[in-house]
C-alpha cells in the first residue's frame, strides 16, 4: 500500500524561545518552580518543600522532573513508612517478618513452639502489621517488644501489645504463676529483684516448682521462707576431687618397672600405649596376660613409631 506525508509537526522544544520560556524564573514544573541560573549555567528550581536543586536545561525540558529527591523519597513510602519513620518502620518490619517466619516457615528453629503449635499470622502482610502495630509504637517507644497478650494465641489485631523485656520475659509459657502472679513479680513484693542475682532466683524457682509439682501448698509463708533462705545461703561450687590414677600391675609388677627393663620406661607415648592395650584386654575378658606379653607389646610399638631406649619423653605419666 502506498503511504503519502500529508503534514510534519515540528519539534520546538529545542528552539532557543522554547528554552527560554521553560527556564524563565518563576515558571513551574510540578513542585518545582524555576528561580534562576548558577554560574555554571544550570538551571537552579526551588521544590515547595523547601530544597534546591540544580538541573541543565535538557532536563527541565524533558518534563520528567516535577520535585525534589527528597519528594521522591517520601512519596516512595507507604503510609505506615511515613506516620512512625524509617527506624520504628525497620524495626517493626523486621519483627514482623521474624514473627511470620515463626508461624509459617517449618524450617525455622522456633517454629515447632509457634507454628507447630498452630499459632497463626493472621495479618494480611507486614505492611497490615507494621499500620497495626504503629499506634503502640508511637506511644511506648521501640525499646519495647511485642508480645501476644494471650500466650495460646496468635500474631492477630487485639492479642499484640509492645512492654518490656522483663514483662514479656514473665509471659511464657515456662514462668511459674503463684495465683495467676508471676513468680518474679511475687518475689519483688517480697522486696527481692529477681534481675539483681540470676543465680538465686534460678534457685527460688526450682524449689517452688518442685513444690507445685509435688502437690504441696505456695503459700505467703512458704514463699518467705523460700526466698529469705535462698538470699542466706551462698552458692558454692562444688567440685569433685581428681580421682588419682592407680599404677597399672601385670603379675605383681608396675607397668613402669616393667618399661625400665627395656628402656622406655621414661616414654610416655609407649607408657601409654601399652596401659590402654593392657586395658583393651582386660575389658574383653583375657586373663593370664604376662611380663613377657607386656613387653613386646611396648618394643613392637616403639619400632613402629622409630622410638630408641632410654630417650624419654616429656610429660606425667
Amino acid at each position: 500500500m502506498d503511504t503519502r506525508v500529508v503534514s510534519t509537526i515540528r519539534n520546538t522544544l529545542d528552539k532557543p524561545d522554547t528554552k527560554a520560556v521553560l527556564t524563565e524564573p518563576g515558571t513551574r514544573h510540578g513542585r518545582l518552580t524555576v528561580s534562576g541560573r548558577n554560574a555554571l549555567g544550570n538551571v537552579v528550581l526551588r521544590c515547595d518543600c523547601g530544597e534546591t536543586i540544580r538541573l541543565s536545561s535538557g532536563q527541565v525540558m524533558s518534563g520528567k522532573h516535577y520535585q525534589c529527591e527528597s519528594c521522591d523519597k517520601w512519596d516512595r513510602k507507604t503510609p505506615a513508612h511515613r506516620l512512625v519513620g524509617t527506624q520504628a518502620y525497620k524495626s517493626l518490619a523486621s519483627r514482623g517478618y521474624g514473627a511470620r517466619d515463626r508461624c509459617l516457615n517449618a524450617s525455622h528453629q522456633s517454629y515447632p513452639s509457634y507454628g507447630g503449635r498452630d499459632i497463626r499470622f493472621n495479618f494480611d502482610d507486614i505492611e497490615h502489621y507494621i499500620q497495626y502495630m504503629a499506634p503502640a509504637v508511637m506511644t511506648c517507644g521501640t525499646d519495647g517488644q511485642v508480645d501476644r497478650i494471650d500466650n495460646e494465641g496468635n500474631y492477630e489485631p487485639g492479642n499484640l501489645r509492645i512492654i518490656s523485656a522483663k514483662h514479656n520475659g514473665r509471659n511464657r509459657r515456662s514462668t511459674i504463676l503463684i495465683d495467676g502472679v508471676p513468680l518474679g513479680e511475687v518475689c519483688e513484693k517480697f522486696g527481692f529483684n529477681p534481675t539483681d542475682d540470676l543465680s538465686i532466683y534460678r534457685r527460688i524457682s526450682e524449689r517452688v516448682r518442685y513444690r507445685i509439682g509435688s502437690g504441696g501448698l505456695v503459700d505467703v509463708a512458704f514463699l518467705e521462707e523460700t526466698i529469705k533462705s535462698a538470699r542466706i545461703t551462698p552458692v558454692t561450687a562444688v567440685s569433685k576431687p581428681r580421682a588419682k590414677r592407680q599404677p597399672v600391675v601385670v603379675c605383681g609388677r608396675t607397668l613402669r618397672d616393667i618399661l625400665d627393663e627395656v628402656g622406655f620406661g621414661g616414654n610416655k607415648a609407649v607408657y601409654n600405649s601399652t596401659r590402654m592395650r593392657i586395658s583393651y584386654h582386660l575389658n574383653q575378658g583375657v586373663t593370664g596376660i604376662s611380663v613377657e606379653m607386656v613387653r613386646s607389646w611396648a618394643v613392637n610399638y616403639a619400632n613402629t613409631r622409630g622410638l630408641q631406649p632410654g630417650a624419654p619423653v616429656s610429660g606425667d605419666s
